[in-house]
């Protein structure tokens, strides 16, 4: 039986964000990519990786580590070497679960460089409130400026919440259009896990967008994780951000969901996600070979 958000333990907690890489892969990848030996998700028991094509910077990994103390730099060397030859992704991420606990250690001794570190952050979705979203402020440019935020329906709102996902993010990850490609094919899967695309619109004009994923099964509780956050230059300091990360999560609550996830890709964006009511719950990092 599903549990509520209280039921769970902050271990168990830890355990639910810790695992979404590996949900993410195995459940997105066979719909979304051809699998080969070369590319796709793969798991190699002590490893798992996983490819798209055309290859990105997001979401090319290597996790879900179980080495051992005793085969740790032998597994890092061998994986090296499989990482120059371009058989496998260049991110190596570490979370909570990845073994032996001197991994990361291991791996700048073999010549890997910590590139980026980021919260796994949690939030209780019953604790969301209404009133206070609804009475937070916005600075719009106009007094009679309009805001609206739903979810995305058509093609052509489709379009243009890609365009502003990638302007949100200055393209960060986005120089192959691979994203983009699978946003689009999510877009049409019917199938568990669920994906709902956000758009913000200021007078007509969409700036903002979000994107949900719906865990119904597979997890202790019934778990929504948001992804692809973001609001053009522009338009930020405006208030706008928070009314369009909550809408998912009021949907999601609405249709039982108990829990939502979420990775601050940037410690600059914890305080806001905190503000929200997210808690950190863990850390991970991402690792390149130098």
């Amino acid at each position: 039986m599903s549990k509520t958000f209280q039921e769970l333990g902050d271990t168990e907690v830890i355990n639910i964000i810790d695992r979404i890489f590996y949900n993410v892969a195995s459940l997105f990848t066979p719909p979304l990519f051809e699998v080969r030996e070369d590319w796709g998700f793969h798991n190699e028991g002590d490893i798992c990786w996983l490819r798209t094509d055309p290859p990105s910077e997001y979401p090319n990994w290597l996790f879900d580590t179980q080495f051992t103390e005793a085969n740790v730099d032998q597994r890092i060397s061998e994986i090296a070497a499989r990482i120059k030859n371009g058989e496998l992704p260049p991110i190596w991420a570490l979370g909570p679960s990845s073994t032996p606990a001197n991994l990361a250690q291991k791996l700048m001794d073999h010549g890997f460089e910590l590139v980026a570190s980021f919260p796994g952050m949690a939030y209780d979705l019953s604790l969301l409130d209404e009133e206070s979203v609804r009475k937070s402020p916005l600075r719009l440019p106009e007094d009679n400026s309009q805001l609206d935020i739903r979810e995305i329906k058509t093609d052509e709102e489709f379009e243009d919440w890609a365009r502003v996902n990638i302007m949100g993010f200055n393209e960060y990850f986005h120089s192959t259009g691979c994203e983009v490609q699978t946003y689009g094919k999510l877009r049409d899967k019917k199938a568990a896990p669920r994906v709902k695309f956000y758009g913000a619109w200021l007078d007509g004009k969409m700036v903002g967008a979000a994107q949900a994923v719906l865990y119904p099964t597979g997890f202790p509780c019934k778990l929504v994780e948001l992804h692809q956050c973001s609001v053009i230059p522009e338009c930020r300091k405006m208030g706008i951000a928070r009314r369009l990360v909550t809408k998912p999560l009021f949907d999601a609550r609405d249709e039982g969901y108990v829990m939502s996830s979420f990775f601050a890709e940037a410690k600059a964006a914890d305080p806001f996600w905190m503000s929200i009511g997210y808690k950190t719950y863990c850390e991970f990092e991402w690792y390149m070979l130098n």
